[in-house]
């Protein structure tokens, strides 16, 4: 459905992107996920056609809209788009901004679209007589009333409060794959990308550091960065030596073949675990346990290790809340080696 090749951008001096290229398949669903100002809401500008490249190519639907000779105008795109504070227009009533969208005003399919959206006796109010859940409602009606062959969405759920954002961005999800629609969302939430996206793309600085599916990124990060954008980590430096990576986490076993001899090894809060001292099993770091925050059934954990001073050897640990620990604790913590990452240091 959309092919973006080499696409590099740049605002005066600045280069924004710098030669990105993917893929999106009919009917799924994408999220463009990173920090502010890595490029996602340029390359969305990019692919609508309200901005131009410096260089590279876009495709949508096996056609070229965008190349060093070509470039077809916003419009002849057929492409949605959902602006974060959805751009309703004032003035017009919640139907009026429904029919805006059509060529030809069609009363049969803005009757329909109003069942999908659940909004049906809502026709008549302006968007300042909805809440802001109504109106990101009609906004989403209004892009797909066009029937685009793609949706881009821009942080379309980031000014709902929490308990509506839950709900409209489910909903969302679920008419967007009952009606097959292409779509790329822009987030700088994981969690939010985890929940709702075929594919996530990870951007960073203008370009893509990796891509793939929520398991992917979260359990197979290609560096740090990676790992520590989709959600917290624990890093050591590690030596590497006779198939051991020495840390002051312990001794942990690598049989893969590795040139470096200095390593990150990264373990996600879930991937430790906390014995008591005097467990059969204390063969772990000796810690002591400075916070405790339970959060639903897990207990969040923020432990010191007893031999070392420095800051950065704090850890974090989530496991199943049992109560049965409290602050100034001491305990052992030992690691899941399956869960282990290790990269080579910088």
């Amino acid at each position: 459905m959309l092919r973006i090749s080499n696409l590099s951008y740049k605002v005066q001096k600045k280069l924004i992107l710098n030669n990105i290229s993917f893929e999106v398949k009919t009917g799924e669903i994408i999220c463009l996920l990173g920090p502010s100002g890595c490029g996602k809401t340029s390359t969305l500008r990019l692919i609508a056609g309200l901005e131009r490249p410096l260089s590279g190519s876009i495709s949508i639907a096996d056609r070229n809209v965008t190349s060093d000779k070509i470039f077809i105008e916003p419009h002849k795109r057929k492409v949605g788009f959902l602006f974060q504070d959805f751009a309703l227009f004032p003035h017009l009533t919640a139907k009026k901004n429904i029919e805006w969208a059509f060529t030809k005003t069609n009363n049969t399919e803005v009757k329909e679209l109003f069942k999908q959206i659940n909004m049906v006796g809502h026709e008549d109010k302006y968007p300042h007589e909805l809440s802001g859940g109504e109106q990101q409602r009609i906004a989403l009606a209004r892009s797909i009333a066009s029937n685009p062959r793609i949706l881009l969405l821009d942080e379309p759920f980031s000014s709902l409060d929490t308990n509506l954002r839950n709900e409209i961005r489910d909903y969302t999800i679920l008419l967007l794959k009952q009606m097959g629609i292409t779509a790329i969302i822009v987030t700088h939430d994981p969690d939010e990308a985890m929940l709702i996206a075929d594919r996530i793309i990870l951007m960073n600085k203008g370009e893509i550091t990796q891509s793939g599916s929520a398991f992917e990124l979260y359990h197979k990060p290609v560096d740090e960065f990676a790992a520590s954008f989709l959600g917290p980590i624990n890093s050591f430096r590690g030596t590497f030596s006779n198939k051991l990576i020495k840390t002051v986490i312990g001794d942990i076993p690598y049989n893969e073949r590795c040139s470096a001899k200095e390593l990150n090894v990264v373990m996600r809060p879930d991937a430790l675990k906390i014995v008591q001292s005097d467990s059969i099993h204390n063969k772990g770091a000796e810690a002591k346990v400075e916070s405790i925050k339970i959060v639903g059934g897990v207990e969040h954990i923020r432990c010191s290790l007893v031999k070392q001073k420095q800051d950065e050897d704090h850890i974090l640990i989530s496991q199943s809340a049992e109560n049965l620990l409290k602050v100034g604790d001491r305990c052992n913590i030992i690691f899941n080696l399956d869960k282990i990452i290790v990269f080579k240091r910088d």
